[in-house]
């Protein structure tokens, strides 16, 4: 249960870091918008290229938030569902161990013991 835990707080702990990066870019961009606008009047280009450079930041901030968060998602659920491979060879011992009893079981009922 702790894993889980640990798994879980990991991957808030990085997608709460990735936001705050991109709350700060968002500031950012904010400000530049402003300085644009304090500069001098945007022409229609001026206005578009600027707008356009806002959407493909926030584009490529979404999808770094994104990545960060399925990283972290799957390094969890790793450490969770995956056995590892002590435990898959203790678990094959264990099946070996148990058809051998199993058959010597049928082979006595079978010799009539």
């Amino acid at each position: 249960m702790s894993d889980l835990r640990s798994a879980v707080q990991e991957s808030w702990s990085r997608a709460v870091l990735a936001a705050s990066s991109v709350e700060e870019q968002a500031e950012e961009l904010i400000a530049r918008l402003g300085q644009a606008f304090q500069e001098s009047p945007l022409s229609p280009e001026g206005a578009q290229r600027l707008l356009a450079d806002v959407a493909g930041k926030l584009r490529e901030h979404r999808l770094e938030v994104q990545t960060q968060i399925e990283d972290a998602v799957r390094r969890g659920l790793d450490r969770l569902a995956t056995p590892s491979r002590a435990e898959l060879k203790a678990l094959e011992d264990r099946l070996d161990e148990l058809e051998r009893r199993l058959a010597r079981a049928a082979n006595q009922e079978t010799s009539g013991g």
